[in-house]
């Protein structure tokens, strides 16, 4: 269809954002390979294709398209469509081809196809959430010609193929984008002239998206705003399922006629009519088919054969795996029911009664394919398939590789490189930054081994294959700029400039220094320096340079590095004589605000000038996705704008925000403000599992000399003194006759592996005594500590402001023990510090709390959840007189939550609650929690305390648990790891319970304490009941009858392999009775009262009732993935001594089962 011609804006090249420093490219790449920067560096550029001349066009993700000589772009974008890209998180023009033998010309081989999401109808969903979530994608061609040399794209040739909005808002030929994620990806010619366009599901990632979760979106839905519909056909709000609906282009890999958008005859799922969704479906059940290539040399050049050639596709995962899938006709690759090699529990549990759409138990439409290649995102030792991960010589390597968003790829020319790298294919993954390559079959697209190439510093986000040289070229994609390079093989490397310019602006006259002095030559060669001060000075000529610039203005200062063969490389900056750059500050949100999405922030902030005053404001967002940021998914150049943060990303992975405001002034210098907003699941305290560390631990002796609490555990207690006290001991001070001299700290050193994905964000410091020899900070910043060296944090808040003007003072009085949250840029690492330089006469510091804040990723439900913060703590201790331990040990008994888990082997007497008592009893000792309801309990962890000959161990030890009426009963079944703690073990070993799950009020530790003192120690104590995490559970169905009815009720949603108990109440006292379960309900009366299971299907199990009318019953359903989705429908029963008049039976109870 055709539709009106629509202007394309031709803007200034400023609209684009080029930079002027090109950066080496770093990375251990194997020998005589090196990675050159090709241009400058350009902000936003998310992919480039080449044409056949060599000149490459490149796209930014806001809709501005750019062709690019020798990697210089031209004055003028090609095309701009930013005022239609919806470019909203990573939406926005991700697609850009080129017609083949493609010429700037205006002829039929002048063609661009652009691939894009659509802004929606200001209005329409707007009000809902400002970055416009009901979008769709479009693909539309255009016409270039070359006016002067200058490559145009011709407005009046604009075709829309897909995506043709009608009056009524509806698009019924729409690629659906419903969620900010995976809309859409590349666009591939085939060898036969038909285009492949590849398309995501559209769906959420932060949720199971089974559709019913985005109604404005759909043509159904009338926006009263506007009048208008929703774009998206309804037939499609099935959520990620679209992959396996033929009705949908999304989760697809479309093959159309690149003139008309029709689909083709020789298409698997051709159903007659080329203008259906079907007819255009080349492969399905795909979840971000983000970047592909077609390999060289395959398929033919008949349309009319069916066979464009295979296609390699990028599927890019959610919770698991990364793909690399080998596209052929017809082929399904099985998202949502398939994620990489193995079954999506959380979609094939999907079982709706009449589902409208396909699901996993449906036959799937196409032939079912396993990937090429898959590698996992958590597991490094699972890749698919197994045993062909070599390292870059060929020496095989155990296990796999990690990696979190795959990208596809480049097959080198056969002159390029070496003989071994012949049909080899390049491929990446953004999140992890690794290059590989991989050998595989090209006619079975079977993988025969992997070979490990190089990591860069910063995501690759595209590779293609230079039509001319061979080469492989890539495009990186950094938070500010984008940067393209080519993979270079040669006897001769090139030389690497490094360098600095200091001060880069200043009044006049400036005088500046240059350095390249860390420039060098990867042979050794002593380089030689050339350096422009673009002033029209002469140049200098040595590494250390020193220039002073007269009159104001904006100066390239660019450097030159050659060996002798005659390789150079360059490195260049702006210099602003006589000009300061703005000010510019962000006041809402501020650095390490917290907040619950779904929320809006109105981002506000200055920007102001010496020179020009007040200046424009422009925002931008970027999201950090895990281990990798997505930048720009919002921008806006209000003075105030409104963003608005949902929950992002799947389960157990880990998101945050950075807000950005950057401002230019008159004579482009520029500056930039920046604040991190985290969602509040996000931010764990890890402290717990930190060992306490100080400056004193390096210290002669190793220990404070102090007044205060000589045990450093009570830095992590999570006990806060108010403001202003004075006690001493709750809190640890450096003081150590000044040995430390100007230089003091405190910190937590993590002694459990953090999550891969984990950076440090904050810490919580509470000071604590102030004495005239010291006890605070005149100075502090925080560092943190990777692979072995510390590092200050940048962009450090302090809330509230630390009095430093004040802590300069001889005998500072500032008040004590008040608190500071410290909040920074994140930062990887294993431990954390506040630095600084100590006061007083003497010089120490002091602190009674320090907890770290760490961006982690949120955890997976499990088997397990814990409930110790809902119960009380109950022990026999509280029964003596006093009711309160006397040992050396916390007087605290909350000390056993308190999640503080010292390590195996502490002495510390502070991290644990010990039952030691004057004067001592005899007899067992126990320790455990109570709830006011019961709980169906099933697991509890257990870390001792000190253990010594006195005391603090357990001779004999059992798990009890409270029934009805406060009996305490032997827990059947546990299974301890590691085996029964040792009286006289390691102190503080922990210990984890596990036995089939209960009903209990209550439940303890219970046994003989061992030693001369008789006392147990418990360093912590965790409580866990069932979690089920399915989507499916239980229900009443039918009341019960007679004159004091049953009631039956299930304590948690019910699965397959998962062990489920049932809490029978309301009976006449002791006596038996049965549970009966069946397939099929019924309704029919027996002996006056109603009978609610069908007893032509039913099990018959034994209930023992007692004197409380109670009776319970646990099991397990067998782990068979054929029970999923069927519903068990059970009623109780209680036998009466004058029966069958004195039965009594429960209400119904449907169970609907679920994978565990």
């Amino acid at each position: 269809m055709r539709v009106p011609a629509r202007r394309a804006r031709v803007r200034p090249l400023a609209l684009l954002a080029i930079a002027a420093l090109a950066l080496p490219l770093r990375a251990q790449w194997p020998a005589h390979f090196e990675a050159l920067p090709v241009g400058p560096a350009i902000q936003g550029v998310v992919g480039f294709a080449f044409a056949p001349s060599g000149s490459a066009i490149a796209w930014t993700k806001r809709g501005g398209v750019l062709v690019l000589h020798d990697g210089v772009p031209q004055s003028a974008p090609v095309v701009d469509l930013i005022a239609e890209v919806n470019n909203d998180w990573d939406r926005g023009l991700l697609g850009v081809a080129l017609q083949p033998g493609f010429q700037p010309d205006g002829s039929e081989q002048s063609w661009i196809y652009l691939l894009y999401t659509v802004s929606p109808v200001y209005g329409q969903d707007v009000p809902v959430v400002p970055q416009g979530p009901y979008s769709f994608s479009r693909l539309t061609r255009y016409r270039v010609h070359a006016p002067g040399g200058q490559w145009q794209a011709d407005p009046a040739t604009r075709q829309v193929l897909l995506g043709n909005q009608l009056p009524d808002g509806s698009v019924p030929d729409a690629i659906a984008s419903l969620s900010g994620t995976h809309s859409n990806g590349s666009l591939v010619f085939g060898s036969d002239g038909t285009l492949f366009v590849c398309a995501g599901e559209g769906a959420h990632d932060e949720l199971v998206d089974t559709g019913g979760n985005d109604a404005p979106g759909f043509d159904n839905f009338l926006h009263a705003g506007t009048g208008k519909l929703g774009p998206t056909p309804a037939v499609e709000d099935s959520g990620t399922f679209r992959s396996q609906d033929l009705r949908s282009f999304a989760g697809k890999v479309l093959r159309i006629d690149p003139a008309t958008g029709l689909g083709l005859a020789s298409n698997p799922f051709y159903d007659g009519n080329p203008a259906s969704h079907a007819s255009r479906v080349w492969a399905l059940g795909l979840r971000n088919p983000f970047r592909a290539l077609l390999l060289p040399g395959s398929g033919s050049s008949d349309p009319t054969a069916g066979d464009p050639g295979e296609l390699v596709v990028a599927d890019v995962g959610w919770a698991e795996w990364e793909e690399l899938d080998f596209v052929r006709r017809g082929d399904n690759f099985g998202w949502p029911c398939v994620e990489g090699t193995v079954l999506q529990s959380a979609y094939t549990a999907y079982q709706p009664a009449n589902p409208a759409f396909p699901i996993c138990s449906s036959p799937l439409a196409g032939t079912l394919r396993a990937p090429m290649l898959a590698w996992h995102h958590s597991l490094p030792w699972v890749v698919s398939p197994p045993g062909i991960h070599f390292d870059a010589d060929g020496a095989a390597q155990s296990g796999g590789f990690l990696g979190n968003c795959a990208i596809a790829g480049a097959i080198p020319g056969a002159s390029a490189y070496p003989a071994a790298y012949a049909g080899r294919m390049f491929f990446a993954d953004y999140g992890q930054r690794f290059v590989k390559t991989l050998a595989f079959d090209a006619q079975t697209g079977n993988a025969s081994a992997v070979y490990d190439f190089g990591v860069l510093s910063v995501p690759l986000v595209d590779l293609e294959t230079h039509p001319l040289t061979g080469e492989v070229w890539f495009l990186t994609y950094g938070a500010t700029t984008s940067q393209l390079a080519r993979l270079r093989y040669g006897s001769n490397l090139t030389p690497v400039a490094l360098a600095s310019v200091a001060p880069p602006h200043g009044p006049l006259p400036l005088s500046i220094v240059a350095d390249a002095s860390a420039s060098y030559d990867p042979e050794a060669e002593t380089p030689v320096f050339t350096w422009n001060f673009g002033d029209g000075s002469a140049p200098a000529t040595t590494a250390l340079a020193q220039h002073t610039y007269a009159q104001a203005g904006a100066y390239t200062v660019a450097l030159d590095v050659a060996d002798s063969f005659g390789a150079h490389a360059t490195w260049s900056t702006v210099v602003h004589a006589g000009n300061a750059p703005p000010l510019v500050a962000i006041a809402e949100p501020l650095q390490g605000t917290l907040v619950e999405p779904p929320v809006s922030l109105v981002l506000k902030g200055s920007a102001d000038d010496a020179e020009d005053g007040a200046l424009a404001r422009q925002w931008s967002v970027d999201l950090l996705h895990g281990n990798h940021l997505h930048p720009g998914v919002f921008l806006s150049t209000d003075a105030e704008p409104t963003f608005a943060i949902t929950s992002h990303g799947e389960p157990g992975e880990s998101y945050a925000y950075r807000i950005n405001l950057t401002a230019t002034d008159s004579q482009g210098a520029t500056s930039s403000a920046s604040a991190w907003v985290y969602p509040h699941g996000v931010v764990a305290d890890p402290s717990g599992e930190m060992q306490p560390i100080s400056r004193v631990d390096a210290l002669f002796p190793p220990q404070s000399q102090g007044s205060g609490n000589l045990d450093i555990e009570v830095i992590r207690d999570k006990i806060v003194p108010p403001v202003g006290s004075n006690t001493a001991s709750r809190q640890f001070d450096t003081s150590h006759g000044g040995d430390q001299g100007l230089d003091d700290w405190i910190g937590l050193d993590a002694y459990v592996a953090l999550d891969p994905d984990a950076r440090f964000v904050g810490v919580q410091f509470q000071e604590g005594l102030h004495n005239a020899d010291g006890g605070w900070f005149e100075s502090l910043w925080v560092e943190v500590r990777a692979n072995g060296v510390w590092k200050p944090v940048q962009n450090l808040r302090i809330a509230p402001p630390y009095p430093f003007a004040l802590a300069q003072q001889p005998g500072f009085d500032g008040v004590a023990f008040e608190s500071y949250e410290l909040w920074f840029d994140p930062e990887v690492g294993d431990a954390i510090r506040v630095r600084g330089t100590p006061g007083g006469s003497t010089g120490y510091i002091s602190c009674a709390e320090l907890r770290a804040r760490l961006l982690t990723p949120t955890p997976l439900p499990g088997k397990h959840l814990d409930i110790t913060t809902s119960a009380t703590v109950v022990a026999h201790i509280t029964s003596l007189s006093p009711p309160a331990p006397t040992g050396a040990g916390s007087k605290g008994i909350n000390t056993i939550r308190n999640g503080t888990l010292p390590q195996t082997g502490s002495a510390s007497a502070l991290a644990q609650f010990d039952t030691q008592h004057t004067p001592i009893w005899a007899g067992d000792d126990w320790i455990g929690y109570k709830w006011p309801a019961k709980r169906l309990l099933s697991k509890l962890e257990f870390q001792e305390g000190l253990t010594t000959a006195a005391g603090g161990g357990f001779d004999s030890l059992q798990l009890q648990a409270q029934d009805e009426l406060g009996n305490w009963n032997p827990i059947a079944g546990v299974v301890a790891l590691p085996s029964q703690p040792e009286p006289e073990g390691p102190s503080y070993q922990r210990w984890t319970f596990e036995f089939p799950p209960l009903f209990a009020r209550a439940i303890r530790l219970y046994g003989d304490p061992h030693g001369a003192l008789n006392y147990i120690s418990v360093g912590e104590l965790r409580a866990f009941e069932v979690q089920q995490t399915a989507p499916c559970g239980f229900a009443s169905y039918g009341a019960g009858s007679g004159p004091a009815p049953l009631a039956l009720a299930a304590s948690a949603t019910t699965g397959v392999g998962l062990p489920y108990a049932l809490d029978v109440g309301g009976g006449s006292g002791a006596g038996p009775g049965a549970l009966v379960v069946g397939t099929a309900p019924a309704a029919l009366p027996v002996f006056g009262v109603e009978l609610l299971v069908n007893p032509l299907s039913w099990l018959s199990v034994p209930l023992a009732f007692d004197a409380s009318g109670s009776a319970h019953f646990g099991g397990q359903i067998n782990p068979d993935a054929a029970l999923v989705g069927v519903k068990l429908y059970l009623q109780a029963a209680r036998f009466g001594a004058a029966f069958p008049t004195s039965l009594q039976l429960s209400n119904g109870l449907a169970l609907t089962l679920c994978n565990w």
